[in-house]
């Protein structure tokens, strides 16, 4: 089985990994049980650097004089890709 990322092979799963999920889930579940995994896994890592750039920026936007921050997570985040000293990185993770 082939995981793949618009479109690019990221990961192949072996058939002794399938059948090691295969010893406690039914076939008939498998792929959607692969799914909650990569899906979950994402919006983890979401929320972990979410976090760490909300830590970094609420100093940032009361230091520009932001008066109002928004409650909700992705118009808190819009806010700053909006900043004009808002720079992106390239983030380079080891896994």
């Amino acid at each position: 089985m082939k995981i793949l990322l618009d479109g690019k092979e990221i990961y192949e799963i072996s058939e002794v990994q399938l059948n090691i999920f295969k010893s406690e889930i039914d076939s008939k579940d498998l792929s959607a049980y692969l799914e909650k995994i990569i899906t979950n896994t994402i919006k983890d890592n979401v929320t972990i650097v979410f976090n760490r750039l909300k830590k970094e920026w609420i100093v940032k936007l009361k230091e520009a004089g932001v008066k109002n921050i928004p409650l909700d997570d992705m118009e808190f985040a819009q806010l700053i890709f909006n900043q004009d000293s808002y720079d992106s990185k390239d983030l380079k993770i080891e896994i």
